[in-house]
């Protein structure tokens, strides 16, 4: 066994053999899932509307998701030729890095933010390199990020896991200045508010690329869909670069029926943000610090330590997030849902009190 752990390492590439597991939550039981964003208000209405049986699974998709795209020029009145999906938001970074990521070139994000972006752009063989923000999590250091030269720029605005969403001024700073490709990463801003979004901004840029996803306000983690907007010739390249049939017949029509849903996800935007409100003060009452959110969680540094926190909560059958990265060391991050699950988490704290 030892001669096949050699072996295989010494096939292995270096960027690929350093790299350490993405998060893994512990799931013995049935925990509360305050640890991933993802919605806690029950299923999408959409797939109460898609029969299986009117599919045709024996054939592939088609290569480029061709019914979707059309259904997102609808849906944000642009042509359909600005559209690239993918299997969720995580695989269209990894299509960024390929296309446009030449070995040993710079990918830079202000830092702290999604700790995926460092692992896809480990594996695709660029340098991360993270921009601390300033004000402490609330403004983008413009000049930091240029200074870097990267040819890729993932600015997450609202921010993971600071909740933080960046000026919009900043980010068009950003884009003017870089002599790269700019993705807005825009996983969270239906809880913003769409006013904020940079997609209507796309034309004035030849650089911007906004990626979306399916995964939070639409409920519709489990099926992996993601999209990114772009100026045709930018989207001409990322369609070129990724695999074909990357979304399946299911999760495309699924996708397709949601985007007919805006009610119920503006409801569960809503209910979220006054949630959100409601959370907040009550943790920071119960001597939490609590950092401004506009997303779907909030990022707290609690009195008596991130990991025995999340030990009690876990428990008491919670799970919250917890981070090695030294910037959030002291950080735990919650999911936003409804009065009640806010509730069991009050309740287990008051054994710490």
């Amino acid at each position: 066994m030892t001669d096949r752990k050699a072996r295989v390492a010494s096939w292995t590439r270096k960027a690929v053999a350093r790299l350490k597991p993405y998060y893994k939550a512990p799931l013995a039981g049935d925990p509360l899932r305050l640890d991933q964003n993802t919605t806690l208000f029950g299923n999408n209405p959409a797939l109460a509307k898609v029969r299986t049986t009117d599919l045709d699974l024996t054939q592939y998709p088609t290569r480029d998701s061709d019914a979707l795209r059309l259904a997102l020029a609808d849906f944000h009145g642009l042509p359909e030729d600005r559209f690239v999906c993918g299997n969720g938001g995580d695989e269209l970074l990894d299509i960024l890095c390929k296309a446009f990521g030449e070995d040993g070139a710079t990918i830079a994000t202000p830092w702290p933010s999604y700790s995926l972006y460092p692992h896809v752009a480990q594996v695709a063989g660029l340098r991360f390199h993270p921009v601390p923000t300033k004000r402490g999590f609330a403004q983008l250091d413009v000049d930091g990020m240029l200074a870097a030269k990267p040819r890729l720029a993932v600015v997450a605005s609202p921010n993971n896991p600071t909740g933080t969403r960046f000026a919009t001024g900043e980010i068009e700073r950003l884009a003017e200045g870089l002599d790269g490709v700019l993705v807005v990463d825009e996983a969270y801003i239906e809880y913003a508010g769409l006013k904020h979004s940079f997609l209507p901004r796309l034309d004035a840029f030849d650089n911007v690329v906004v990626l979306r996803t399916f995964s939070k306000a639409y409920g519709l983690a489990g099926l992996r869909v993601g999209y990114l907007a772009a100026n045709e010739e930018l989207a001409r390249m990322l369609n070129a670069a990724k695999a074909p049939f990357n979304v399946g017949v299911l999760p495309e029509a699924l996708a397709i029926a949601a985007l007919d849903e805006q009610e119920w996800v503006d409801a569960g935007v809503k209910a979220v943000r006054q949630e959100r409100d409601r959370m907040a003060a009550a943790l920071a009452k119960r001597g939490l610090k609590v950092h401004p959110s506009e997303a779907n969680f909030l990022l707290t540094e609690p009195p008596a330590g991130a990991s025995e926190t999340a030990d009690l909560l876990r428990r008491n059958g919670i799970l919250a997030r917890t981070f090695t990265d030294a910037a959030l060391q002291r950080c735990l991050r919650f999911t936003v849902g409804k009065p009640e699950h806010t509730d069991r988490v009050l309740q287990a704290l008051e054994a710490m009190r």
